[in-house]
């Protein structure tokens, strides 16, 4: 570039970031230390946290996140609409470790004779409570639709069995 036509690319991308945007330390529009651009803390995020704002309840505002849902009920219907037709488990198809047959899965109680198949060896993901403390004891309710556990807090734990966000949490 000759005749000083722009910035130039480096010197653009950080006056882009500096200052504003959702990393700001929300102390006004100059962003903090130095200004340099930007709108961080704007009248909108200032309203939600006013306590003399009506609709603010007094608890802490969260984010909205999205969680992954492990859904099962496909392999419980599979495991049902097939087992019609097998008189016993040599007649049971066998679950090869390849990632075509992820549609063949079945649920651990249909696999009672192979135990090795209802072992996880890929980690999920981790569920916090309100405070992290070690879990001693985990049980399924019957439906299967939620899960209780006893922390070594001594809370018992109420967890959704699709998305694992806890629904009740009783101090002991």
């Amino acid at each position: 570039m000759e005749g000083g036509g722009g910035p130039t690319p480096r010197s653009f991308f950080v006056s882009q970031f500096r200052g504003g945007g959702r990393f700001s330390d929300r102390r006004g529009r100059g962003g903090g230390r130095g200004g340099g651009g930007g709108g961080g803390g704007g009248p909108k995020d200032q309203d939600v946290m006013d306590p003399g704002n009506p609709s603010f309840d007094g608890k802490r505002m969260r984010k909205a996140i999205h969680r992954k849902t492990v859904d099962y009920n496909p392999s419980v219907i599979h495991y049902l609409e097939n087992r019609v037709f097998q008189r016993d488990r040599r007649d049971r198809r066998a679950i090869q470790p390849d990632a075509t047959y992820a549609a063949h899965l079945m649920p651990p109680s249909a696999m009672l004779d192979k135990p090795m198949n209802c072992v996880t060896t890929k980690f999920v993901r981790t569920s916090t409570n309100k405070f992290r403390c070690p879990i001693f004891c985990l049980a399924w309710t019957p439906e299967g639709r939620r899960l209780v556990t006893g922390a070594s807090s001594g809370e018992f734990t109420l967890w959704n069995g699709l998305t694992f966000n806890f629904e009740t949490i009783l101090q002991v």
